[in-house]
């Protein structure tokens, strides 16, 4: 870990240590989620699932009894989220990669006001937004982003920071038709 100042921590993805506290940090930040609603930006051109929260003590059944003794995959973390009242916009590439992981999301919320996908052939920023938290870096949202590459994300919780993202995604991705 490295600390920027008192609004930025940055994770480096590079061995076991770093993956661990990037899923650690990240698991607890969806949880939190659940727990007090946010909208969500997830941005990021490749998306997949991946194992983000170790449940296998189950300290974490009481929230959900499905995830007694196992590993939770990202995408379930993020429609407990969307189903406890956060609202997930996400923005990726129209890919052959990317579509296992919008399926689970749009079977598991259907088409709910609460859940848009947006395609950007563009796109290359990768990060997680809402109002208490950017997570921004160089890993996309994927199994090869969080257990494979060597990454690095920035943790911000500026209220500045974060007021300008979320007016840049807006300009940026709000135009842009979900499509389902």
């Amino acid at each position: 870990m490295i600390t920027m100042d008192s609004n930025t921590r940055s994770i480096i993805l590079h061995n076991d240590f770093g993956m661990r506290q990037f899923k650690e940090t990240f698991s607890n930040i969806l949880l939190g989620l659940s727990l007090c609603p946010e909208e969500i930006w997830l941005v990021s051109p490749w998306v997949t699932d991946f194992d983000l929260l170790d449940n296998r003590s189950n300290n974490w059944s009481n929230l959900n009894p499905g995830w007694t003794g196992r590993k939770v995959r990202f995408s379930e973390l993020l429609i407990f989220a969307v189903q406890a009242g956060c609202k997930l916009k996400l923005v990726t590439k129209n890919d052959p990669i990317n579509k296992e992981f919008q399926s689970k999301l749009r079977n598991a919320v259907g088409a709910s006001k609460d859940f848009s996908i947006i395609f950007s052939e563009t796109l290359h920023t990768k990060g997680f937004l809402t109002p208490s938290i950017w997570i921004a870096g160089s890993m996309n949202f994927t199994y090869s982003g969080t257990h494979l590459n060597q990454e690095q994300v920035q943790l911000n919780i500026s209220k500045d920071i974060i007021l300008e993202m979320k007016l840049e995604f807006e300009q940026s991705y709000g135009d842009l038709t979900d499509e389902f």
